[in-house]
């Protein structure tokens, strides 16, 4: 197969895939981390797509901060009552390890399952999660990548398979300086040297799809 990087412009790559549509060739689409949101536009923008491939895809614009405006209230008098201090055991690496499974875990996902029917799929998704990339920190706090996980709920004649990558994360598809040093700052100081490998077992997966 050949490769293509693609334009900055969405509809310069959509010129690009009709182009490729009428000389007939199968057409399949990769982005990585942020990449997907182009990705995204390129395949709603072209019903040719026969595979799309997102390595961990998320979205910038996904997490929204809401303003609270806390109401005004004002304390009764009371008296502090006496206490006598006392030492806390606390394992700042469990408890970061507990909020990450409670944060990581899908509540909904029974009811999705139940609810969510298309039996229009067209174009195979395939979803490469990182998955050392979930963990957060939260003391002090760096959100988990999957806070700004790109939803693809509302995407149209697709059907999406997810897979997992262990003991990589989401800066390795990067180069190797940049890797290491977002991996130290971001992600738990979690960082494999191996990249090498780390590129096979993608491309396994890409090819295998």
């Amino acid at each position: 197969y050949d490769v293509t990087i693609g334009s900055d412009s969405v509809d310069t790559n959509s010129n690009y895939v009709n182009k490729l549509t009428e000389e007939g060739k199968k057409i399949y689409i990769l982005s990585h981390s942020s990449g997907a949101s182009s990705l995204i536009r390129l395949y709603e923008n072209n019903s040719s797509i026969e595979k799309m491939i997102l390595i961990d895809p998320i979205d910038l614009n996904g997490i929204q901060v809401p303003l609270l405006e806390l109401p005004k209230f004002e304390l009764p008098d009371f008296e502090i009552p006496e206490f006598k201090m006392f030492d806390i055991d606390l394992d700042i690496n469990e408890l970061n390890d507990n909020i990450d499974e409670f944060m990581n875990k899908d509540h909904l996902e029974p009811i999705k399952n139940m609810v969510n029917r298309n039996n229009n799929n067209n174009t195979k998704v395939l979803i490469i999660n990182n998955l050392p990339s979930r963990k957060g920190k939260y003391f002090p706090f760096i959100p988990p990548i999957n806070m700004m996980i790109t939803k693809l709920d509302k995407l149209k004649g697709i059907s999406k398979k997810n897979v997992n990558v262990e003991s990589y994360t989401h800066f390795d598809l990067l180069d190797a300086p940049w890797a290491n040093s977002l991996n130290n700052v971001i992600s738990k100081n979690e960082n494999n040297e191996n990249k090498e490998k780390y590129y096979s077992i993608i491309i396994d997966k890409i090819e295998s799809f």
